[in-house]
């Protein structure tokens, strides 16, 4: 099945990160005014947006890199809440997500957009999972807190040099993140704090895994024409009045 979607440019914006007290969990600031910044670097590749099934609230996405592994691509981002409280954050799928499912890949030479590696029992995308030490239920995300997070998409062909990162979200895409080509495999992390920086667990791929690579579809309309393209099948159609003289059943020149 094919999905739409639209061209959209490059958000450039550059990255305000935050300190924080953090310290082994994560702490509900006490000072709202605004944290001084810190010494992490940005890429570039930066969006920011409402998140929130139930309540929006107001994220920052800094993607750090795309990595084509032997096995498959790793996609990694920094993320944190610019909200002066604790925000919930559903970056996944379901009623109580504390996956980042919905993140996607694009590329728009091969016109392609890739899905994350989810366990085939649910919904739950592997990689990062912002859950609570010992419930298994979403963990908030913390003001001032920065929280590195990674998901993982099917292996991309070799010929794709650079691609988009288009969210299921109210986030504007990424466009132009070259990908690089790495000999490591991710590796499975646990919790812990370092400085303002917080690690939740990191769950690889395992067992029975769900895979999804979809076609691009797309629909341009013109006063003459309308052309669709469904993979590699273009349909073009032209209009009657383009194909009939005017008031007249004759073909026209």
């Amino acid at each position: 099945m094919g999905v739409p979607l639209r061209a959209s440019g490059l958000l450039a914006v550059a990255l305000l990160v935050c300190g924080c007290g953090a310290t082994g969990e994560p702490v509900r600031r006490a000072d709202p005014s605004p944290p001084a910044p810190s010494a992490s670097s940005s890429t570039g590749y930066v969006t920011e947006g409402m998140v929130g099934f139930y309540s929006a609230e107001p994220f920052k996405v800094d993607i750090k890199g795309v990595e084509r592994t032997p096995k498959l691509t790793v996609l990694r981002m920094e993320i944190m809440t610019t909200a002066a409280r604790n925000t919930k954050g559903d970056f996944g799928y379901g009623s109580v997500p504390s996956d980042f499912a919905r993140f996607r890949l694009f590329d728009p030479v091969g016109r392609k957009v890739y899905f994350t590696l989810r366990a085939k029992s649910g919904d739950e995308a592997f990689g990062t999972r912002h859950t609570m030490k010992g419930s298994g239920f979403p963990e908030d995300f913390v003001p001032g807190v920065r929280y590195p997070v990674e998901v993982y998409f099917p292996l991309l062909p070799a010929e794709v040099k650079a691609v988009s990162v288009v969210p299921d979200l109210p986030l504007g895409p990424m466009t132009g993140i070259p990908v690089a080509d790495v000999a490591r495999e991710p590796v499975a992390k646990q919790r812990g704090a370092s400085g303002e920086v917080f690690q939740w667990p990191v769950v690889l791929p395992e067992g029975d895994v769900w895979s999804a690579v979809s076609d691009v579809n797309e629909l341009i309309e013109t006063p003459k024409k309308t052309t669709l393209q469904e993979g590699a099948k273009e349909t073009i159609g032209l209009r009657t009045d383009v194909l009939f003289a005017f008031d007249e059943a004759t073909l026209s020149a």
